[in-house]
């Protein structure tokens, strides 16, 4: 049985190294100081530099991984340059924007939530609890943003609600599900007026 010497290491290179070495064969020798390993090493370096870039070139086709592109996507997205805003914040806007040309499902529309907002739910009534009262409150969403809650409706997340939605589909944004505050609070810390009334 005949042992290959192989180039060692442990950088990408040396991996693409060992790889085309093993691909070659015996005819070789690639052991460690040799010509053969270190031109197998810079061939294992430049396929490993074409590797980055192209998984670079991938990620910067997508709104939600893109950096270099972010300018240029924002404009093809119809969104402003949202230079003042955080990398991250500006891949999130560009990911629900696409998302949002998609399903108008309703668990379309909480992935396009859950897209800006982490703890994003979106909640319906069952027909079975208005048919009889107010039967087209089953086409009224409550986007719930948990501890998200920016302090107040986000006019970005309905925008892009008002293209995903069906025209006959309306819903409103809220905190969480609570109860009815017995007084109005002043203290600046209030959120009576942020949360959904349970039915």
């Amino acid at each position: 049985m005949t042992t290959l010497a192989l180039p060692s290491g442990t950088t990408d290179a040396d991996r693409f190294a060992r790889a085309l070495a093993t691909l070659i064969g015996p005819s070789v020798t690639a052991a460690d100081g040799t010509l053969m390993a270190e031109d197998l090493r810079a061939i294992g370096a430049a396929l490993a530099d074409a590797r980055e870039a192209i998984a670079r070139a991938v990620d910067q086709a997508h709104p939600g991984t893109t950096t270099d592109l972010l300018p240029d996507l924002e404009g093809e997205y119809g969104l402003p340059v949202g230079e003042a805003l955080s990398t991250a914040a500006r891949q999130a806007r560009l990911l629900a924007k696409k998302r949002s040309r998609g399903d108008a499902t309703r668990l379309g529309i909480e992935r396009v939530a859950q897209t800006l907002f982490d703890d994003a739910v979106v909640q319906t009534l069952a027909a079975a609890l208005v048919e009889g009262t107010d039967p087209a409150a089953v086409y009224r969403l409550v986007v719930l943003l948990g501890a998200d809650w920016p302090g107040s409706p986000s006019g970005f997340l309905d925008a892009l609600l008002a293209a995903q939605a069906p025209a006959h589909v309306t819903w409103s944004q809220a905190r969480t599900r609570g109860v009815r505050c017995a007084f109005r609070n002043s203290a600046a810390d209030s959120r009576c007026d942020v949360d959904v009334l349970d039915r």
